[in-house]
């Protein structure tokens, strides 16, 4: 009983790298063509140049460090438009756990840079939101993939 115990505490740790790196249906992921600090740059850029706000950029790798842990690069970008999220904001309040967009940029244990985006739609239908509401989110989910892959 105490190994099978052990092994239910355990097995989230082992096998969430894993899940974290497959495409679920929620999240969308892109390999990006660029370093983890260029792709992080790449984002910003395209926020700044697409007049959208950049509320903060939270870095996990220097808060792991700070406590004393080591992890690969892995930092968040948080932007958007307070013009257009928050009209969908008062149509569904709940949406506010959403919104602003984020952005996570991340390194897998071999070196190689992923951005991670949630999906508009799953996003959407969450919070009982039609597409005519939500679409706008639609853009950035293309935007930020488009600025971190390479022709």
């Amino acid at each position: 009983m105490k190994v099978f115990k052990t092994l239910l505490l355990t097995l989230p740790l082992i096998s969430a790298p894993l899940l974290a790196q497959a495409e679920t249906a929620p999240l969308k992921t892109v390999k990006s063509g660029y370093d983890s600090a260029q792709t992080l740059d790449k984002i910003k850029q395209a926020v700044e140049k697409n007049g959208l706000k950049l509320f903060t950029v939270i870095d996990h790798q220097a808060a792991a460090k700070e406590a004393g842990l080591s992890m690969p690069f892995a930092s968040v970008v948080i932007f958007g438009n307070p013009k257009a999220g928050t009209p969908m904001m008062l149509a569904a309040p709940t949406l506010a756990i959403d919104l602003p967009v984020k952005a996570l940029v991340w390194e897998d244990q071999k070196g190689e840079v992923f951005v991670t985006l949630n999906d508009t739609d799953s996003i959407g239908k969450k919070h009982g939101l039609n597409e005519e509401v939500y679409g706008k989110l639609k853009n950035l989910e293309k935007l930020i993939p488009q600025v971190v892959t390479k022709d």
